[in-house]
């Protein structure tokens, strides 16, 4: 044998003795920490585990007359901190409920539930031990409540929901307001929960004890009726007849909408109705006082009569609903269903029949040029058959036609009817015209003219021009005209 083989078995004697120590040290190693182990184990069938805590005290490592003891010295000063909205806090003494230990076996019962074995789980994790360890007296509880600050119905303040609000030409959501009110049979349980368990804190916005709003300002239905109700405000129609102007923009928008509680918004028929009530007062003319310049240099108001401007109130309702869904901006006149010559004080125009009841005398205008000048028999003032005042329109006019009523049935050559079955026509019947006979032996309402004239006055006219009837006090005149063209007498009985 070399004497390099000699040196290696050697070496691997030596080696062998070194893993022969390693080993015996690890064995010893196991061997001590399994003491430890097994002694702490035993320790913790005696102990409660590390943070381990009852209620709010902690019992880490205490035997269940150490815990016990723990327990009576926190009860003997015990006492309850109500924490309250509003960064406002309220006590409840001990001494006050009557409290007192009332352990019974619960300790030690719970020492029992814990596996001794497993306290390396708990080195590093908290285990609470939830046991009743007190008696109170729910009386004095109670009255303890009742006198609390928080518990009196004058401080205690509602939740609001957050909601929708137009300011300033759009809508903005209000946040929700956290209120104090609270839900007392949660307050009870929680604060009766809170002392059995020795708790010292009670935070009663965390144990949900108030009545909370129920709409968030991030609630989707609500965000989802402000975007639909922000897009309808940006309608808007300005009305312009060239004289006046009126305008249907956001804030009278804000009063047409409606909401739905699926975040719905519908434009309120009502509402809009009521609108178009202010556009029909502003642009329509018809039936109402009117200005009128008279041939006798007089300005006159002349009230009622069907002519001028009408706002077709059904189709400008549907127009604005249109505009709003469709978030139209537009500058345009109502829609009207009946028309006038023109807009301003003086809506029928230079073109019309001017017809003065008072001097029992008329005049006719084409464009602003007097055509006609005539004498006329109006209705029977005595017999109640006045012929009406106002600004009317001309329905039509017909040549040939028979008039009739109850006791008569006339035929005319001309007639153009302004005012129902009132018109103007021609009278052959009459050798005389003006002065006063309307009073004792006029008409049925009707304007009787000389042939002639209803002749020339049917010439000028149209269906749609304005007919004016006024009265106009000092123009009275008694002179008569005589029939110029028809020498032919009828019977007064044709008076229509």
């Amino acid at each position: 044998m070399s004497s390099n083989e000699t040196t290696t078995d050697e070496q691997m004697k030596e080696i062998g003795k070194k893993n022969n120590t390693v080993k015996i040290v690890l064995l010893a190693v196991v061997a001590v920490a399994f003491v430890a182990y097994v002694a702490t184990s035993v320790y913790y069938n005696l102990h409660f585990y590390p943070h381990t805590t009852i209620g709010d005290t902690d019992v880490s490592n205490k035997t269940v007359a150490q815990t016990e003891q723990r327990l009576s010295d926190e009860i003997a000063g015990y006492q309850l901190e109500i924490k309250e909205r509003g960064n406002t806090e309220e006590v409840i003494k001990g001494e006050d409920i009557k409290i007192a230990p009332d352990f019974g076996t619960a300790i030690e019962d719970a020492l029992k539930s814990q596996s001794g074995f497993a306290w390396p789980k708990y080195l590093f994790h908290k285990y609470e031990v939830n046991k009743t360890a007190v008696t109170y007296d729910e009386k004095a509880l109670e009255e303890v409540l009742n006198h609390l600050y928080c518990t009196k119905d004058e401080q205690q303040t509602p939740s609001e929901d957050a909601y929708l609000e137009y300011e300033d030409g759009s809508y903005v959501i209000v946040s929700e307001v956290y209120g104090t009110t609270l839900k007392d049979d949660e307050f009870v349980k929680q604060v009766k929960e809170a002392v059995s368990e020795v708790q010292g804190e009670l935070n009663l916005e965390k144990a949900h004890c108030y009545v909370e709003p129920t709409v968030l300002k991030d609630d989707e239905v609500l965000n989802k009726s402000m975007k639909k109700a922000n897009e309808y405000v940006t309608a808007k129609i300005t009305y312009d007849d060239g004289n006046n102007k009126l305008v249907c923009g956001a804030d009278e928008i804000n009063k047409m909408l409606t909401f739905d509680k699926e975040g719905n918004v519908s434009i309120s028929s009502k509402k809009v109705a009521e609108f178009v009530k202010l556009v029909d007062a502003k642009y329509s003319t018809s039936w109402r006082a009117r200005k009128f310049k008279t041939s006798y240099n007089k300005t006159i108001t002349v009230t009622g009569g069907d002519y001028g401007w009408m706002v077709d109130s059904e189709a400008e309702a549907k127009a604005i609903k249109k505009a709003i869904k469709n978030q139209t901006v537009e500058t345009r006149e109502p829609i009207y269903n009946k028309k006038a010559a023109s807009h301003g004080t003086y809506c029928y125009g230079n073109s019309y029949v001017e017809i003065n009841i008072t001097a029992q005398h008329l005049f006719v205008y084409e464009n602003g040029k007097k055509v006609v000048s005539s004498d006329f028999v109006s209705g029977n003032i005595s017999k109640g058959n006045g012929t009406r005042l106002g600004m009317f329109t001309l329905k039509y006019k017909e040549k040939n036609a028979t008039l009739r009523g109850d006791d008569y049935e006339t035929p005319v050559s001309y007639w153009m009817p302004f005012d129902g079955g009132i018109g103007m026509h021609d009278a052959t019947w009459r050798s005389q015209f003006g002065g006063t006979i309307y009073k004792y032996a006029g008409s049925h309402g009707c304007v009787n003219l000389p042939l002639y004239i209803a002749k020339r006055i049917y010439g000028y006219i149209d269906a749609g021009d304005p007919i004016v009837v006024y009265e106009l006090a000092g123009t009275e005149s008694k002179t008569k005209t005589d029939k110029a063209d028809n020498k032919e007498k009828t019977s007064s009985k044709k008076n229509n």
